[in-house]
């Protein structure tokens, strides 16, 4: 096979959910590995990692419209098919937990039905030789134990639902449509830290909101645990399946998961960014729980490190420190373009 890093040189990549915190990273990172990025999602934003990092500028196109609707679907299709797309990642969706108890059609509608058109239009290409699709670690039934890819999936809230739906649909879309040129894979990734995210009602961007605003940090579980994980080592995993996937006409699923981080709890979190922000803000628990959440979330992800060659390699100490510089930079580009290199030497 290639080299990893140079495999990447002049492919064509097109990232849904390119606006949003792991697609902008994403575009990024390969933008640095010299790919030509292209990007579709619903809207873009005045705050946050992509737009903070003059991301637009680097685009060969980008798309504004709602993958959930077939009609923009196919206005996609006719603007993409003669752009010579190699490789897919689908980040789109609808990735707030609680946003789905307020939403739960937008939240149906944009996770499984945005799988399916997204991958009718990837299959339709003539081009593409990977598609893959962002899930989550939610998709399991049981959450207590430590699921790996074969394990029951299910859903006790509507995002989780949704998101194991699109597993379910994507499976049986491989099974029943999926041209032999295209390989599929789903990624279920852990809950991902990373400078610049501004999803609402997610740990580390509430933390940081009130750090800024000197107000009280609410948290909602002091005790739950996640499957924490750097963006580096969350992106990695991506970029490691699709480069395998290019090659090898496998399918499958893939837990992503940096298991030297699960042991730390929401207040550990809290304390170590506490620590390095510095000051005296104020932690208060929120024992009015609105919506059902996981104590525990946990994922085996020894398959991708003996299969894809994947292995973490951020601690929890170094990911909440690359968190707070980025904050903090006075030129959120430049750091962000310093520590992806730094990222890129070690894969090499």
């Amino acid at each position: 096979m290639e080299n990893f890093n140079s495999f990447w040189k002049g492919k064509n990549v097109l990232i849904t959910g390119h606006t949003g915190f792991k697609g902008a990273w994403l575009s990024l990172i390969l933008k640095n590995l010299d790919a030509n990025i292209f990007g579709v999602s619903k809207e873009k934003y005045n705050s946050g990692f992509y737009f903070e990092t003059g991301l637009d500028q680097m685009y060969e196109e980008e798309y504004l419209l709602d993958l959930s609707e077939e009609k923009q679907v196919h206005k996609l299709s006719t603007k993409v098919e003669n752009k010579g797309i190699d490789i897919v990642f689908h980040f789109a969706a609808q990735a707030i937990v609680s946003q789905s108890f307020i939403s739960p059609l937008e939240t149906i509608k944009a996770n499984t039905l945005g799988t399916y058109l997204i991958s009718n239009l990837v299959n339709q290409l003539s081009e593409p030789k990977v598609l893959v699709i962002a899930t989550t670690d939610k998709v399991y039934k049981d959450h207590s134990k430590k699921n790996k890819e074969n394990d029951e999936l299910g859903g006790e809230d509507i995002y989780s639902s949704s998101k194991a739906s699109a597993e379910l649909l994507t499976h049986a879309f491989i099974n029943s449509f999926k041209r032999e040129s295209l390989n599929i894979s789903t990624v279920r990734s852990g809950n991902v830290l990373g400078g610049g995210d501004i999803g609402k009602n997610r740990l580390v961007p509430d933390i940081i909101n009130s750090l800024k605003s000197s107000k009280d940090i609410i948290i909602r579980n002091p005790e739950s645990t996640r499957p924490w994980q750097s963006i580096f080592d969350s992106i990695h995993g991506y970029l490691k399946v699709g480069y395998f996937n290019y090659f090898d006409q496998n399918v499958d699923s893939w837990n992503i998961n940096s298991e030297l981080n699960n042991k730390y709890t929401v207040k550990e979190i809290v304390d170590m960014l506490l620590k390095l922000w510095g000051g005296d803000t104020k932690v208060i628990v929120d024992s009015n729980q609105t919506f059902h959440e996981s104590k525990l979330l946990n994922l085996d992800s020894s398959k991708a490190e003996k299969n894809l060659d994947w292995l973490p390699m951020y601690d929890m100490h170094a990911t909440l420190e690359d968190v707070v510089n980025w904050e903090k930079s006075e030129s959120k580009e430049h750091y962000s373009n310093k520590t992806i290199q730094s990222f890129l030497e070690k894969i090499i």
